[in-house]
């Protein structure tokens, strides 16, 4: 596997229309509970965006199911360069090759910006996360025994077997967990409703059973290192959203209208809080409070997918799926588009390789183009490796 600017051109592309496609179903997903099918629509939609590599395969099958969208490629190209070379802007394409190579010549410069944005964004969520320990790590695990008698209650409600600390304390904003094998509750002090408590603590139970810590995890280091990507953040956070509105659901399946509304002013209480933890899931993800509107209302007021709404989602997921992984096996054609033939010959895409017999061979863009060459007229200025 090799990264060439086509796979990463290639790889931008797909990812976009993926996150066009998510925004456009992500309100209905989440409003008719379809959260699985957005999750694993969002994962699919980050790894196309992050896999920027060219297989260069020999399968048969980027041969045959690749033609089409080959020929169709080499149609519009066609027909653009004839459209501009009529036009009144003349377009030379040894000229623009040659601005197109100093442009991905800019890669470098990129590359070198991206590794000192990992490299900031890693030393700045040590920083918090050492902040984060030193906060919390002379307070005690609680010993209130309402938190206790609840936290057992919950237990075995859930059928959770491993062993779970609460800490209570005033700093804590927004209830959150941590942990990934001993998780750790985190609550603050304004909690005395045992109904209260108890949907909390089963909210925060739940996202370490549905392994949402390890997600949250995983995306934030996605999202470090495709740090200068927007869309991979929106999707991120619509997959933490996702995951808050299946905790609601399943935290409210068998609540009664009094009990939803109770559980409801909880989430309403917490917004407007810094919810903000670097190595934590939390009850409250988004301070905005038109996001926790929708939220609320898809538990106060469910609606459940119509069975032919869900063929068609569950269809067009596949696909999603399909495509994302067609897509990977199409880049090598790309490569057919902008042949060495059509660049010119500049010390910048072009060497030369001296034979044993004294002649030379012309390399371009990395292939052959003439061998044994004896007169260089023209392309002395070119390196001779």
């Amino acid at each position: 596997m090799t990264i060439t600017i086509y796979s990463v051109i290639s790889s931008f592309l797909w990812g976009s229309i993926f996150f066009l496609v998510l925004m456009c179903v992500r309100r209905y997903l989440l409003r008719h509970h379809a959260y699985y099918i957005l999750i694993f629509c969002s994962l699919f939609a980050i790894f196309r965006f992050i896999f920027i590599f060219d297989i260069n395969s020999y399968y048969k099958l980027s041969e045959i199911l690749g033609n089409l969208f080959y020929q169709i490629g080499k149609g519009v190209t066609f027909l653009l360069k004839k459209f501009i070379n009529n036009s009144v802007i003349q377009f030379n394409y040894e000229n623009n090759w040659n601005i197109l190579t100093q442009i991905f010549g800019l890669f470098h410069l990129f590359f070198y910006i991206w590794i000192i944005g990992i490299v900031s964004l890693i030393f700045k969520s040590l920083v918090q996360t050492i902040k984060f320990m030193k906060t919390y790590k002379e307070i005690p695990q609680s010993k209130n025994p309402t938190f206790l008698k609840i936290l057992k209650c919950v237990k075995s409600d859930m059928n959770f077997r491993l062993d779970v600390r609460i800490i209570e304390s005033e700093y804590v904003k927004v209830p959150f967990l941590c942990g990934f094998f001993h998780p750790t509750i985190y609550l603050n002090t304004c909690f005395h409703n045992e109904n209260e408590i108890y949907s909390v603590i089963y909210h925060e139970l739940t996202h370490f059973a549905k392994h949402d810590n390890w997600l949250k995890f995983f995306l934030y280091c996605i999202n470090i290192f495709f740090w200068w990507n927007p869309m991979i953040r929106n999707i991120s956070e619509n997959i933490y959203d996702a995951c808050e509105y299946r905790c609601d659901q399943i935290v409210t399946k068998n609540m009664s209208s009094i009990q939803k509304i109770d559980y409801a002013s909880i989430i309403n209480r917490m917004t407007g809080r810094n919810a903000s933890t670097p190595i934590g899931v939390t009850l409250v993800t988004k301070l905005n409070s038109d996001c926790v509107y929708h939220r609320l209302n898809t538990f106060l007021y469910p609606c459940k997918i119509r069975p032919a709404i869900r063929v068609i989602i569950t269809s067009a997921t596949g696909l999603m799926i399909v495509l994302s992984l067609l897509s990977i096996l199409l880049i090598s054609q790309a490569n057919d588009f902008f042949t060495p033939a059509d660049a010119s010959i500049t010390s910048a895409n072009s060497y030369l390789i001296q034979n044993e017999t004294g002649s030379y061979d012309l390399y371009c863009m990395g292939e052959l183009i003439d061998t044994n060459l004896t007169d260089l007229t023209g392309l002395s200025g070119l390196p001779i490796k």
